[in-house]
């Protein structure tokens, strides 16, 4: 059976996984592609300072909240 989606987005980091997030509260059938881990590369990181919103996080962590 073939699936058909609305929306493709390629790369699973942070503005793929917001825009993600988006077209699920518009409801649109929606996929993602990664070809790693998604989080991009925040997901790697051990420390992240002064993102907009969070004085401190790591990065694995902001990655997947």
């Amino acid at each position: 059976m073939k699936k058909i989606y609305d929306l493709l987005i390629i790369g699973g980091g942070p503005a793929g996984l917001s825009a993600g997030v988006y077209a699920g509260r518009a409801k649109l059938k929606t996929i993602i592609l990664e070809k790693g881990t998604g989080g991009g590369q925040a997901a790697t990181t051990s420390e992240i300072a002064n993102y907009p919103g969070i004085r401190h996080i790591s990065g694995p962590r902001l990655a997947f909240l």
